[in-house]
């Protein structure tokens, strides 16, 4: 696939853990410190304008890249100009029960729930206005559905390049999540469809 080079920015939304000192022996990842917790939209916006590549991926820090998702995610944006963002599907793993499954992101809806993972143009993101900073979930729900409206197109991988770790902490299991989905639909103008 040719030469290929990438950064890593760690953003530190204001946790508590020692997460600087066991970056200290990862000299090529840039940390970004933040004063306090803003939330995933806020983190994300740091990153995406801290970011100096053509691409731009967000990933939780709680989940897992596979080693060559980046570099195949990118031979698609660098073969079809018409693509904004290419993803592959994602390898669930329940901790509670250990069991592990394969979500095919290959429906609108499915995608729309796993927004981390996704390779994007970043002069794309930035010509829609990046991540909503006031979100503290569903921001890349958001992301998507500006981009659907703004015309842009994604394109999908068959293989998951993506390990998502399921736990009774995840933002998604959040009681507030349905709320704030129904809202960034209506946000954006759009009746909302049911967070699966």
């Amino acid at each position: 696939m040719g030469s290929f080079s990438s950064e890593v920015l760690v953003v530190d939304d204001g946790s508590t853990d020692d997460s600087e000192r066991v970056l200290e022996k990862f000299p090529q990842v840039r940390f970004i410190s933040l004063a306090r917790n803003r939330g995933v939209g806020y983190a994300s916006s740091v990153a995406l304008s801290e970011a100096t590549g053509d691409y731009f991926m967000r990933v939780d820090s709680d989940d897992f890249l596979g080693q060559d998702a980046v570099r195949l995610l990118a031979s698609i944006l660098n073969a079809d100009p018409s693509v904004a963002y290419a993803h592959g599907d994602i390898r669930r793993i329940n901790e509670e029960t250990g069991l592990k499954d394969t979500i095919l992101l290959d429906a609108r809806s499915r995608l729309f729930q796993f927004g981390a993972g996704v390779l994007y143009r970043r002069e794309i993101l930035m010509g829609i206005g990046g991540y909503d900073e006031t979100l503290r979930n569903c921001e890349d729900l958001d992301l998507f559905l500006r981009l659907e409206k703004s015309g842009f197109v994604g394109r999908r991988v068959a293989v998951p390049l993506y390990r998502y770790h399921l736990h009774a902490s995840n933002t998604s299991k959040s009681p507030v999540r349905q709320y704030l989905w129904d809202q960034v639909f209506r946000k954006n103008g759009l009746e909302p469809i049911v967070a699966g």
